[in-house]
């Protein structure tokens, strides 16, 4: 595939998990406890319902080698974690659409593009971008993964048919909130056992309150 192209395979939308049968009786009991929790106590309204959060990962945003199987091991963590993590938002009621990056040199005029495809199709809530980042210097040798989050009202706010080119900049964006989970230990550099999943819920956790 061209990676100039916008296509359905650049910008997935987190729909299959609608449509995965394995996973209804889990969201019938998490409707159910919804609705038990609601009958004892004040109804609320959940204003994070619905919201769109795009998730970006991939080339241009994790550390990058002149070893390709480095690039390749980056690119595939950061794409597993971002793929998690649109399903887990989903799950929670938001509308999580993924672009994961396959060319780093084209990265930041193809984040842009999917910016101005997604926002002439509606709001852009919230954005989260992942990176793989390797940080050696003289006291620290770790591979992390950093999940940030971006709220999008402020960067968003008066923009108009005339300025949207720069108010739609990705650089104008301002973070609210980030998440580390270490892939290698920094001082033994030996690969970290702790399930990823549970930063995977955190960071869903932490997005879908920020969009409450």
């Amino acid at each position: 595939m061209n990676n100039s192209t916008m296509s359905r395979f650049t910008l997935l939308r987190f729909t299959l998990l609608r449509k995965l049968p394995f996973k209804l009786p889990h969201k019938l009991l998490l409707v159910a406890l919804v609705a038990l929790l609601a009958g004892c106590s004040n109804p609320q309204i959940d204003n994070a319902q619905n919201k769109r959060v795009l998730v970006v990962a991939g080339d241009g945003l994790n550390s990058s080698y002149d070893n390709p199987n480095a690039n390749a091991f980056f690119h595939e963590v950061s794409k597993t974690f971002a793929t998690k993590l649109g399903l887990k938002l989903e799950e929670f009621g938001l509308e999580s659409y993924l672009f994961v990056s396959n060319n780093a040199d084209t990265y930041k005029d193809q984040y842009q593009k999917v910016i101005n495809s997604v926002l002439s199709e509606g709001m852009i809530d919230g954005i989260v971008q992942i990176k793989v980042l390797h940080t050696k210097d003289a006291t620290t040798n770790e591979i992390a993964l950093y999940a940030t989050y971006f709220p999008t009202e402020a960067w968003l706010e008066n923009c108009n048919v005339k300025n949207m080119q720069t108010c739609r900049k990705t650089t104008r964006l301002a973070k609210a909130g980030e998440m580390k989970y270490s892939i290698t230990d920094e001082k033994t550099g030996e690969f970290n056992q702790t399930p990823i999943d549970e930063t995977v819920t955190n960071m869903a956790l932490f997005v879908y309150r920020a969009e409450q």
